[in-house]
């Protein structure tokens, strides 16, 4: 008995007869039309001044915005031109627009998952790998696979849609889109308020005592952008020194004890002035060649890294120590801009050649070929 209601209910829907794809057609073109210009007005505000009031998550909020812009825009267009084909009459063209929007849909809504993850990696203390795919996966079993199973049910062809699969589409795509278009004009500012809660709660007793000549970031500012560049670094295996279980289970370690990624001295430093300083205790090596070999690959992975991120640092400053015992000897010093990064990394270059044309650039004595 409730295997029967189950599908009366989910796979054998009970649409009313006198509500035919056509008539719907003529009802929901109207409405997914002026729902469209609604978020074509949300996303034009947002992209003239919208984001100009967003002081320190600008750049992190932007994608995620225009993302979730073009899930809507999605839903909403299938469901327009789906509704104009009911009308014409023609459930092949209903079933060929059906599946260019799957496709489109998909590749959106995996790029709008994957802006939402980033940032819950970056702000969430308890993150998972998992945020953000409840939605995904929900707006994906109702606007694709349902109208699918309704359309197979009736044992046509896997590509044909049927009316009852048309009608789904049109009225799922339609509601879920009326649902989303509001918080398109609020997402950005919600967001920016559970940034700035989460960073409220948190300790921001790092500042350092190096004065700047002029104060541009708020501390708000340089945690985030902090968090960023750390979490990127990450990405390419490069963390702080107290973040590897192996060195902090050893007082006494030294560079000899690392393997073939250098570690961070300290997080990274964030200045007022909006650059940025590293410091990096590379591993130890048996020649120079090697030494110099290891601080320019390093250099250039980190720097690409960081010019490729949504941080808003744009100065770069690398120092690359060897550690032994409880000292630390200076071996190198590498200065860009992301400009330089930038216009470097269009030429076909070695790691050497790379740095070379770098306008900072600072060796020691005894690993220098300069």
């Amino acid at each position: 008995m409730c295997d029967e209601i189950i599908y009366n209910l989910f796979l054998n829907p009970s649409i009313p007869n006198s509500l035919n794809l056509n008539d719907l057609g003529k009802i929901m073109l109207p409405v997914t039309g002026t729902l469209l210009g609604l978020v074509y007005a949300a996303l034009i505000y947002w992209l003239q001044k919208g984001f100009s009031r967003l002081e320190h998550t600008r750049t992190l909020l932007e994608d995620l915005l225009i993302a979730d812009g073009k899930i809507l825009l999605d839903l909403l267009v299938g469901a327009s031109v789906v509704s104009l084909f009911a009308i014409i009459g023609s459930i092949k063209l209903i079933s060929v627009a059906f599946w260019i929007f799957a496709i489109v849909f998909l590749v959106d809504l995996l790029n709008a998952t994957a802006e939402q993850g980033y940032i819950a990696k970056i702000f969430s203390t308890k993150y998972t790998k998992y945020a953000g795919w409840l939605r995904a996966s929900i707006l994906f079993l109702v606007v694709i696979c349902y109208p699918l199973v309704l359309s197979i049910g009736y044992g046509t062809r896997l590509w044909i849609l049927t009316e009852n699969g048309a009608i789904i589409f049109i009225c799922s795509s339609s509601i879920i889109a009326l649902l989303q278009i509001k918080s398109l004009l609020t997402q950005a500012f919600d967001v920016r308020k559970q940034i700035d809660n989460k960073l409220m709660n948190e300790n921001e007793d790092k500042a350092t005592n190096i004065e700047e000549k002029a104060v541009i970031w708020s501390k708000e500012k340089l945690n985030i952008e902090t968090r960023i560049i750390s979490e990127r670094l990450k990405s390419i295996g490069v963390v702080s020194w107290d973040q590897s279980e192996d060195l902090m289970s050893n007082s006494s370690w030294t560079s000899r004890d690392l393997h073939d990624k250098p570690v961070l001295k300290s997080v990274p430093w964030v200045k007022e002035s909006g650059s940025c300083h590293f410091n990096i205790i590379i591993p130890y090596l048996n020649s120079d060649s090697l030494t110099r070999a290891c601080i320019y690959r390093w250099s250039r992975s980190i720097l690409i890294t960081l010019s490729n991120s949504k941080t808003d640092v744009r100065q770069y400053s690398l120092s690359f120590f060897r550690k032994e015992n409880e000292k630390c000897n200076h071996f190198g010093m590498i200065r860009a801009s992301r400009d330089d990064v930038i216009k470097t990394l269009s030429q076909n270059l070695s790691d050497e050649e790379f740095i070379m044309n770098l306008p900072g650039r600072y060796l020691s004595p005894a690993v220098a070929e300069f």
